[in-house]
């Protein structure tokens, strides 16, 4: 299984599925493109899960390549681990934040551009959740504000992921490609 961004590189080295290659390939990345496709219903699930991890898929053309379709998968036991990978990292930003919030305001930090370097460093390490917040210092005090529209849009995504293929069976049959 390749993923979406490695697909075309690997048709420079072979001829690209529309001359008769099958091709199975994830995107993560791409399911906030679909997220209203994942908000409607026609969900099936699938039958030989277990109950407590429950797998549902949808069958779509894809509407960029009328040649692919597009299996939109949900996952409660993905979706769980996102959720907590999220939390986990959101836990981790806000003690760094309150650290640097600390530093800033007993002065231990004074210079606009140290301050700015510092903010830059806190969002570079952590990209998962520096997306949902803004970092704004003023006269000796850094706000930290959340962003609560983005967060509940991607937690909402958690456990969502794309199958591209330009095979023609069922969404449980391409699931278990």
């Amino acid at each position: 299984m390749e993923t979406f961004g490695t697909l075309p590189w690997r048709h420079r080295q072979a001829p690209p599925p529309r001359f008769g290659l099958d091709h199975l390939t994830r995107g993560r990345g791409r399911r906030q493109k679909y997220a209203e496709e994942f908000a409607a219903s026609g969900f099936e699930r699938l039958p030989d899960r277990a109950e407590n991890q429950p797998v549902e898929v949808r069958k779509i053309t894809d509407p960029e390549d009328s040649q692919s379709v597009l299996v939109l998968c949900r996952s409660a036991q993905r979706r769980l681990k996102e959720v907590a990978m999220i939390s986990t990292a959101e836990q981790r930003f806000l003690k760094d934040s309150e650290r640097l919030q600390a530093r800033v305001s007993k002065g231990k930090l004074k210079r606009e551009t140290l301050i700015e370097r510092a903010i830059g460093a806190l969002l570079k390490k952590h990209p998962k959740v520096a997306r949902f917040y803004q970092l704004n210092h003023e006269h000796g005090v850094l706000r930290v504000e959340r962003d609560d529209a983005r967060m509940e849009a991607a937690v909402e995504l958690c456990g969502d992921y794309v199958l591209k293929t330009d095979h023609s069976l069922t969404g449980p049959e391409l699931w278990k490609l």
